[in-house]
């Protein structure tokens, strides 16, 4: 992984909240583009280095790099690098944003140290991939109409997880890759379907 600060990263006005944040990433190559989802020619953000606090989010994900899109987040090892219960994650929310993938496992904790309290997802996400946000803290969370597919197990482990708005679609007509029973969360959580004429 290369640590880059995220200096000039930014084409929307954030670069200039947290100009000392760096990331870590790496090129998509064809050792990780299958649990990873990336793109030729494109980064995938493996972490941050350094813990957020409350004083000191996390920063935005980017729409690019160096001039190369972002494609995906991905776990090098057991998940992104320094998250914790007090990281906020926040995707660019560009229109020309290519992060199209959450890649196995990406943002998951564990059972005694959960990880991620709030999460706003890419605009044009395609596919989130299995145990994706175990051990999560998270409350809430909006999936874009984008999304095509959410795999099994993908919110394992958070308990805390009430709520899921599902934008643009119905409950009926998703099995394969919409197996809400399998997805995890609270026993009790809800499911909002809010696309158009939904029954």
């Amino acid at each position: 992984s290369t640590n880059r600060t995220i200096a000039s990263v930014f084409g929307s006005g954030v670069t200039a909240k947290f100009p000392d944040c760096k990331f870590t990433y790496e090129l998509c190559n064809t050792n990780i583009v299958a649990d990873s989802g990336c793109e030729t020619d494109t980064y995938v953000i493996t972490g941050f280095t350094e813990k957020a606090t409350s004083l000191k989010p996390h920063p935005q994900i980017p729409i690019k790099i160096n001039g190369k899109y972002v494609s995906s987040v991905y776990n090098n090892g057991e998940a992104l690098n320094n998250l914790s219960d007090t990281s906020s994650i926040v995707f660019a929310q560009d229109s020309d944003s290519r992060v199209y993938t959450i890649g196995v496992g990406a943002f998951k904790g564990t059972t005694t140290s959960k990880n991620v309290y709030k999460i706003t997802l890419p605009p044009n996400l395609k596919t989130i991939n299995s145990n994706a946000f175990d051990y999560t803290k998270f409350s809430t969370i909006t999936i874009p109409s984008s999304v095509g597919s959410i795999a099994r197990g993908t919110f394992q482990g958070n308990t805390d997880l009430k709520t899921i708005n599902v934008e643009g679609k119905c409950a009926s007509g998703y099995s394969s890759g919409w197996d809400t029973v399998s997805w995890g969360g609270a026993d009790d959580k809800v499911i909002n379907w809010l696309g158009t004429n939904c029954s």
